[in-house]
């Protein structure tokens, strides 16, 4: 099954073995790609797995949380979430047609972080 997470250690990490070894079975990935993803976790980044059952799901998400990263699952379908979704866009729009480029930078933030999958469809 596939998943899709939000990932981030704001407070930095605390146990580096657990971290990688979470994000190891997350992804997939071998030790070394995983050390890099953990090193370079400084903001939030979206993370999709694939082909994992949920009782492995959660064994790794607690790796992560061990050692330190905040794990949020995201449903990208929600219908409330798509609505906020094409609120955000349109305000973005508006902001950049009336000059205001401090807040559609900020904007786009918020679309990138929680959206990744419209940040590239903004009409």
């Amino acid at each position: 099954m596939e998943y899709t997470l939000r990932v981030s250690a704001p407070n930095g990490i605390d146990h580096t073995i657990n971290a990688i070894k979470g994000i190891r079975g997350l992804l997939q990935a071998t030790i070394k790609e995983s050390k890099t993803y953990v090193d370079n976790l400084r903001s939030a980044k979206i993370l999709k797995t694939q082909n994992i059952s949920h009782p492995e799901l959660t064994k790794f998400i607690k790796f992560c949380v061990d050692g330190g990263i905040i794990v949020q699952r995201m449903d990208l379908d929600d219908p409330i979430r798509l609505e906020m979704k094409e609120s955000i866009k349109k305000i973005v729009t508006y902001a950049t047609l009336s000059d205001n480029y401090d807040v559609v930078t900020a904007l786009i933030q918020v679309l990138e972080s929680h959206f990744p999958e419209s940040v590239n469809n903004i009409e």
